[in-house]
C-alpha cells in the first residue's frame, strides 16, 4: 500500500521537514522565530497608460501586467506561509 505524506504549501518538502518544524523539534523550549524579508525594487502596481492597438505594444503591456500580478501573488503566498508557520509552530 502506498503512503502519501502531506507536504507543506509549495510542494516538494514534507511539512515536518520545514525549517520552522525542524527548529521546533530540536529546541522545543525556545520560541520559534522565522523572518521573511521582501525587497521589491519597483512599483507594486503599474501606472495606467494608453496602449497602442498594435501586437508589439499590447504584448509588451500584457507581459508587464502579468509579471506584476505574479509578483503580488508570490508576496501573498509568502505572507500565507508565514501565517501558517505562526499558527502551526508558534512562530513570531
Amino acid at each position: 500500500m502506498m503512503r502519501i505524506r502531506a507536504t507543506s504549501y509549495g510542494g516538494g518538502r514534507p511539512a515536518e521537514d520545514t525549517p520552522l518544524a525542524i527548529w521546533t523539534a530540536l529546541y522545543p523550549h525556545l520560541p520559534a522565530n522565522g523572518m521573511f524579508w521582501v525587497i521589491f525594487n519597483n512599483q507594486l502596481r503599474p501606472l495606467p497608460q494608453v496602449t497602442k492597438p498594435t501586437w508589439p505594444a499590447v504584448f509588451t503591456r500584457s507581459l508587464e501586467m502579468a509579471t506584476r500580478a505574479a509578483t503580488i501573488t508570490a508576496i501573498r503566498h509568502l505572507f500565507a506561509q508565514a501565517e501558517i508557520a505562526r499558527l502551526k509552530h508558534g512562530g513570531r
